[in-house]
């Protein structure tokens, strides 16, 4: 062989290694898929999408423990890192909308509903223009106590007592002539109003007669006598008052009949009283 073709050769042999060098440190190597072939079978293939645009993805320098569960995830500079996900745990899943709470519609996935929100204020609204909302509290048995607002004709703003704690709730609005009555416990009791059933009236007295027939109107139907008072005035304008014992209890009818002061006959009585309906 001559000198000169073994000089090419090695020469040839020189620039391999030197090239092959280079490629191991630079890798400089361009193409549209890269194939990486199973031991035995199959092919995993990468590639870049039709139209990218430049970036690196740099690789977590170990892998993770063999007991580990973990999942790639990169910051945004395009280093990847693994992010272990703690035993029994799973990946969460699911859509929303901005300003509707989460919650969970299976083991693993969540959802949103526009019947419950959060206004991110510190307001929270249950239920919608379409469904009505209710909250319903547990007393720790089978048991719930519901809270739902009656149709309304526009906003309503609610404002519950101070740090007494106690706040007056009924299982119904009472009854017509119904007031609230606070109690020294700070709770309240639905209680008929006087107002309601108090009526006034006047009645002339017989010439010479001590005693006289009230007629009453406006009744519903009979009604247990809860107060009476009357008086008359003199011609002087003295008051003289009327004695009601004799109808102090039983039952108030369309006509009371009551004892008046002697050598009043011929003058008025007026009268105020109130009943239990």
């Amino acid at each position: 062989m001559k000198l000169s073709t073994l000089l090419k050769g090695a020469v040839f042999a020189a620039s391999f290694v030197a090239l092959a060098s280079e490629a191991s440190a630079q890798l400089p190597v361009r193409t549209r898929q890269l194939q990486l072939f199973g031991t035995t079978s199959g092919t995993l293939t990468q590639q870049a999408a039709a139209t990218t645009t430049n970036y690196t993805i740099t690789w977590p320098a170990a892998a993770t423990a063999a007991s580990d569960s973990a999942m790639l995830i990169t910051s945004g500079n395009g280093t990847l890192e693994w992010f272990d996900i703690p035993a029994g745990e799973r990946i969460i899943t699911g859509d929303g909308t901005n300003g509707q709470v989460a919650y969970f519609d299976g083991s693993n996935s969540i959802t949103s509903s526009p019947n419950f929100s959060y206004s991110g204020g510190g307001g929270a609204t249950l239920g919608s223009s379409s469904t009505a909302g209710t909250l319903a509290l547990s007393d720790g048995s089978a048991n719930t106590g519901t809270f739902q607002t009656a149709a309304l004709a526009a906003d309503r703003t609610y404002t519950f007592p101070d740090a007494s704690g106690n706040v007056p709730v009924s299982t119904n609005l009472g009854t017509e002539g119904q007031i609230l009555i606070a109690n020294n416990d700070g709770t309240a009791t639905w209680t008929t109003s006087d107002v309601a059933t108090f009526r006034t009236g006047s009645a002339t007295i017989a010439a010479g007669a001590s005693t006289a027939t009230i007629s009453v109107t406006g009744l519903p139907g009979t009604a247990t006598l809860k107060s009476f008072t009357a008086n008359i005035v003199d011609a002087d304008g003295t008051i003289l008052y009327v004695t009601a014992a004799t109808i102090a209890t039983g039952t108030l009818t369309a006509d009371v009949a009551t004892t008046i002061p002697v050598g009043t006959g011929g003058r008025t009585v007026y009268y105020m009283f109130t009943y239990n309906p």
